[in-house]
């Protein structure tokens, strides 16, 4: 990737999270759940402010019955992305689904203000889509 004793360029970087992203989400459509969320975990853990791998990494342990740890980690992901749409529309389903729609609610809410503020369309029709339950 770089010579010993050289950080990665955000180039490098960007190429190494499209490649896992991409890995993990051929795993994701053929329902190999536990091998995606491997991938997932390792880009986690390579680009920890890629979005991607927090919301699909949740996804993963959703598919696999294993709602707490998602909603954990969809958690983590608005922590480490603090202006992150997605990980934040996935903790509001996450959390409703569990029956928690006071904090789905509010975590929605701050999910659409990001999105208002934001000059990204598609994340401000994400968070429309989702609060009319298309």
């Amino acid at each position: 990737m770089s010579a010993p004793g050289h950080m990665p360029s955000a180039r490098q970087f960007s190429a190494l999270a499209d490649g896992l992203y991409s890995i993990g989400f051929s795993m994701l459509e053929a329902d190999r759940w536990q091998d995606a969320a491997d991938v997932f975990r390792a880009m986690v853990l390579t680009v920890p402010r890629d979005e991607r791998s927090w919301v699909a990494l949740g996804k993963c342990h959703e598919e696999m019955g294993q709602a707490e740890i998602a909603v954990e980690l969809y958690s983590l992901g608005t922590l480490c992305i603090p202006d992150g749409v997605r990980c934040r529309v996935a903790l509001s389903r996450a959390l409703r689904q569990r029956g928690d729609d006071m904090n789905a609610d509010s975590v929605m809410d701050a999910a659409a203000a990001l999105a208002a503020d934001s000059d990204d369309d598609d994340l401000r029709r994400l968070t429309d889509a989702e609060r009319s339950g298309a």
